[in-house]
């Protein structure tokens, strides 16, 4: 009879046991699959995305481009390790680490040394990161379509799509994508942590043959180089990329606005493989299509769109508020020495509004302009002129004193994108670059970008049911 007692003891004890290790899944041995929700509003290029540390939850950058995973916290920890990180910009900084006990992202748990945890104390400037350690391992699916990202052990779960991107994986994981620059072919680092679309350490920039770059230059450093190119990658050409130099970056970097171009990118760490899915073709009107089976695409993603009129084609200022006012943040380094506006200079309005009474004494017939002391209506009207009109008069003070001064649009890139795409939820809301209109091929749905006419200096005719507007004609 104790013999039986006890043997019911240990079956009970075994069952328990069972349950508790049915429900403690941990990865990637257990795991078959996994779906982590992207924000399907978000329009910028980063992958934030939520998970738990120690029970609190974290919003943190998905990165392909980091060898680890790194977590911040206010709290003063004594650290399991001190050492030192490389950033991708190439700065090695040092940093002290912390095991994190518990991590939890959707059904993905991890309870061993795999995601540090370190003090933002001593570094402010260190992001939230998932790194290759999570990811490693897997198969890994960014669905902007859908707005999460996949994962799994089992191959049979997520279908690889698109393109078979030609590239290399090193000992630790990390995406090695051969493309060809201005004729020169080079191996970009995939790097989902960067926001821009190509970067290039400063010797390789400089070898290439782009034309004039242009320079922008804020408070904090000498000028950081852009330029335009066309970029090849496997048997499709992109055009209109966006290039920066980096004279720190270590080696070329292939970042997060570049991928929005794509439907997915499928990751597989199994067996080294990286594929690419472009949007099905679509004909919008008779006037707008978007091609992306020829072999030379035109069309680009809304965050290179927008990107594309506040650094290329802008008016080679940009704004930061200032209380009520706004000040001149950063510059594009000009060939024309004369230009009127220096950095630290404040705006006190635009066109005929004043946003500030404080200076009438020193302006001209000052009744003649509106004063609106209105903020988010000052807000909304700087934005406009910056991202619609060719050409604005501007009010600021330099050392004190009042001065005007009439702005012109530059046309650095003469034939600009005339339309751009994205997959954003929302369907019919009006972006700062231009219109914004939901469309379908019966196969797939998303948004297409028309920049206002003032700054491609023309019309589109847009059915009435593509945009839900009394006017058949877009215009400005």
């Amino acid at each position: 009879m104790r013999i039986w007692n006890f043997s019911l003891v240990l079956i009970v004890m075994s069952l328990l046991l069972s349950c508790q290790n049915k429900e403690e899944k941990y990865y990637p041995k257990d795991l078959d699959y996994i779906e982590i929700p992207l924000d399907p509003y978000e329009i910028q290029p980063r992958y934030k995305v939520a998970f738990s540390v120690n029970g609190d939850s974290i919003y943190g950058i998905f990165d392909t481009g980091s060898d680890i995973s790194l977590v911040a916290t206010n709290k003063s920890i004594v650290p399991d390790k001190v050492d030192s990180i490389r950033l991708a910009n190439g700065k090695i900084i040092p940093i002290q680490l912390n095991v994190v006990k518990e991590f939890s992202w959707g059904k993905l748990r991890l309870k061993d040394k795999l995601i540090w945890l370190y003090s933002n104390k001593k570094n402010p400037y260190l992001s939230n990161l998932l790194g290759r350690e999570v990811l490693k391992g897997s198969i890994v699916q960014i669905d902007h379509y859908n707005h999460c990202i996949k994962l799994t052990t089992n191959a049979k779960k997520i279908e690889a799509k698109g393109i078979a991107i030609p590239c290399r994986f090193d000992f630790k994981d990390t995406i090695y994508i051969k493309a060809k620059i201005a004729g020169k072919e080079l191996e970009f680092l995939l790097d989902t942590g960067y926001s821009g679309a190509f970067l290039l350490k400063g010797s390789t920039y400089q070898s290439l043959n782009f034309q004039t770059p242009i320079i922008w230059k804020d408070k904090s450093n000498n000028g950081n180089k852009y330029n335009l190119a066309d970029i090849s990658i496997g048997d499709k050409t992109f055009q209109n990329c966006r290039i920066q130099e980096d004279l720190l970056c270590p080696h070329p970097l292939l970042g997060a606005t570049f991928l929005r171009r794509f439907k997915t990118i499928t990751i597989d760490y199994i067996n080294k493989q990286l594929y690419l899915e472009l949007p099905q073709d679509i004909e919008a009107t008779k006037d707008i299509s978007l091609k992306f089976s020829s072999d030379t695409i035109k069309p680009v993603s809304l965050q290179e769109l927008s990107q594309f009129y506040k650094v290329f084609n802008s008016f080679d200022f940009q704004l930061d508020s200032l209380g009520d006012l706004y000040e001149v943040s950063s510059l594009a380094l000009l060939e024309n020495k004369d230009f009127p506006l220096s950095l630290g200079d404040t705006i006190i309005g635009v066109n005929q509004i004043l946003f500030t009474d404080s200076y009438n004494s020193q302006i001209k017939n000052a009744k003649q302009y509106r004063l609106v002391k209105d903020k988010e209506k000052n807000l909304k009207t700087i934005d406009n002129i910056i991202n619609k009109d060719s050409q604005a008069s501007f009010h600021y003070l330099k050392n004190g004193k009042v001065h005007h001064s009439v702005f012109h649009r530059r046309k650095y890139l003469t034939n600009p994108p005339q339309f751009g795409y994205s997959y954003s939820k929302d369907r019919y809301l009006i972006m700062s670059v231009g219109l914004k209109f939901y469309c379908s091929n019966g196969k797939e749905a998303f948004n297409i970008h028309i920049p206002w006419k003032n700054l491609i200096n023309k019309e589109y005719s847009i059915p009435i049911d593509s945009i839900h507007s009394r006017n058949n004609v877009w215009s400005h």
